[in-house]
């Protein structure tokens, strides 16, 4: 087996605005980036900077141990755990030829607690990296540097509201019967060709477009007008782009003023592109920006409709309607699995515990079940292969039977009439689904220690637990070598065990004494 083609799937937690916690390997300190989606025609940046330190490392270097630590554990879980407990079953197999005896205690390869992450620290936005905010920490009160770039600056320059409250004061504007204070950046050739024109039909959707040539009069002070009252006051700015404005040192001063004041204040900026400009020739602190390109200068209506929905916050997107029914169903989404993967472990899991074993769980029976959750079939055998691949269930191939398609069929290797949840598929089942899992774990360790028990029925009873629950236990326990379970063959169902090793009785004390509970 070529371990180099393993990979598993890890999403560590974002807290709620979308930023990823990072630790800098030089000086230990946490700070947070965000996580959005990254212009195609940008390449990620190699190296990072530490926004405290100034320090550069890797981008594959800013875990922090917690984050590390966590990914060790899912992998020895997902990848190791899997293949150690196929070799067992495999040796256990050639040893029941009778030929010779082998045996193999497998570790309890646990998976670790899904990472919690908070939402603290406070939001910067750097004029260099508009696109790159990062979070740094609340007392932090010192230069920060771009995290892309390194480039430093003064906090105070660079914090930002989140975009949520400047959208909220600016609707609550709104409601209160105020009309969006926007300013038109322009070059003053491109005024008769289009601006005034534009800037009137702003006026009359109820938009107040500031316009130099109506705002200022003689005496006035350009400067105090343009950037003082006309870019200081605008809730949005509104950017001619032309083959005249990208020469206009006037209007790189407003673009600069308007970028700096986004990210201060949050304000929208919405870029309105004349001629043949193509995205490079676009000031490089406007390039983040999605633009409406108008061609025909006299015939722009559907043009300005967007431009006025994007300066009110209006989208005429359709209503929602309702989410397939696996959305809508309330079960916990295991990390790392597809919602249709976890529906259908759960399924599965379901099944074995009504059925009293993990084999032989019809595919049919579960296909109408999916079915009834507007799972497609596709859908559902693209799973079955997913689940499979993990080692979380064991498909019966067939050379007939369903599914009929051949697509279908490749994809799972021939018929599959029936399938079985793997031990490995049902610890994952039983920690995701299975109320209060460790406590269980944890009464049967105390009827074998404490109470002298060896077998699964007595202890299934005892406990108030199905039976296929508490074998599931003492599969696990076996495969530790904690217990040497005696195998009967009427139907492969374990039922007797023996040989309980110390280790049980020592892991209930370290369980103990880190509740607190001082029980033995």
């Amino acid at each position: 087996m070529n371990m180099d083609e393993i990979s598993i799937s890890l999403q560590l937690p974002l807290d709620k605005d979308g930023f990823l916690r990072r630790e800098c390997p030089h000086c230990g300190r946490q700070f947070k980036q965000w996580q959005g989606t990254r212009d195609e025609t940008q390449e990620s940046p190699e190296p990072y900077y530490c926004p405290y330190c100034y320090a550069s490392a890797g981008a594959d270097t800013w875990y922090t141990a917690q984050q590390r630590e966590y990914i060790q554990q899912q992998a020895m879980a997902e990848i190791v755990g899997p293949h150690l407990y196929r070799l067992q079953e495999q040796l256990e197999q050639v040893s029941q030829s009778g030929l010779f005896r082998i045996e193999m205690n497998t570790p309890l390869l646990v998976e670790p607690e899904p990472l919690a992450e908070y939402n603290d620290m406070i939001r910067l936005a750097f004029p260099c990296h508009v696109e790159e905010p990062i979070k740094v920490d609340e007392q932090w009160d010192q230069e920060v540097a771009c995290a892309v770039c390194g480039i430093n600056y003064p906090i105070d320059a660079v914090r930002t509201p989140l975009r949520e409250e400047v959208g909220e004061a600016l609707r609550m504007k709104q409601e209160e019967g105020e009309h969006p204070n926007v300013f038109v950046s322009h070059a003053s050739e491109d005024k008769d060709r289009f601006v005034t024109d534009f800037a009137r039909k702003l006026l009359g959707s109820g938009i107040n477009a500031w316009l130099d040539e109506w705002e200022i009069l003689l005496g006035d002070s350009l400067v105090d007008k343009v950037f003082e009252r006309g870019i200081r006051n605008a809730q949005v700015v509104v950017i001619i782009l032309s083959r005249n404005s990208i020469k206009k040192p006037w209007v790189k001063a407003e673009v600069e003023a308007s970028v700096m004041k986004r990210i201060q204040e949050g304000i929208k900026i919405i870029l309105i592109v004349l001629d043949d400009l193509v995205h490079n020739e676009i000031p490089t602190a406007l390039q983040p920006f999605l633009y409406q390109r108008i061609t025909d200068l006299n015939d722009y209506d559907t043009e300005l409709k967007r431009v006025i929905d994007a300066i009110y916050g209006y989208t005429d997107k359709p209503a929602l309607g309702s989410a397939p029914a696996y959305i809508q169903n309330p079960i916990e989404q295991i990390p790392g699995f597809s919602r249709i993967d976890s529906l259908l472990l759960k399924m599965a899991g379901d099944k074995a515990i009504e059925n009293g074993h993990r084999f032989s769980i019809e595919t049919q029976e579960m296909l109408s079940q999916a079915a009834l959750q507007d799972v497609s079939p596709y859908q559902f055998y693209e799973s079955l292969a997913m689940l499979r691949d993990g080692y979380y269930l064991e498909l019966h191939n067939s050379t007939g039977g369903e599914p009929s398609d051949p697509k279908l069929r490749e994809m799972v290797r021939g018929g599959v009439p029936d399938f079985s949840i793997t031990i490995n598929g049902f610890e994952k089942y039983a920690k995701a689904y299975i109320p209060e899992y460790k406590a269980i774990v944890r009464d049967v360790h105390l009827q074998i220690v404490n109470e002298g028990k060896s077998d699964s029925a007595s202890i299934a009873e005892a406990i108030k637990q199905p039976l296929m629950v508490v074998e599931h236990v003492l599969e696990l326990l076996d495969r530790s070598g904690d217990i040497k379970i005696l195998r009967e063959y009427n139907g492969g169902i374990t039922t007797h065990f023996m040989n309980p090793s110390p280790r049980l009785r020592r892991r209930l004390e370290q369980w103990d004494a880190a509740s607190g509970s001082g029980r033995s």
